[in-house]
């Protein structure tokens, strides 16, 4: 019976620490990508590009 609830265990541990990375992984993607979408709008319109140079990008 000890085994069982060691093998849960060990698989919890295995399944919360790749949900963990995979998050920590999609927040990092999110931030790149809107630094790039910001970077973007930047070029495009005048108005954003006076935006832009006033809060330094």
């Amino acid at each position: 019976m000890k085994r069982i609830y060691f093998l849960f265990a060990i698989i919890a541990i295995v399944v919360l620490t790749a949900q963990a990375f995979s998050e920590a992984d999609a927040d990092a993607e999110a931030k790149v990508s809107f630094g790039k979408m910001v970077k973007v709008m930047c070029k495009t319109s005048p108005h954003m590009k006076s935006m832009c140079r006033s809060i330094g990008i």
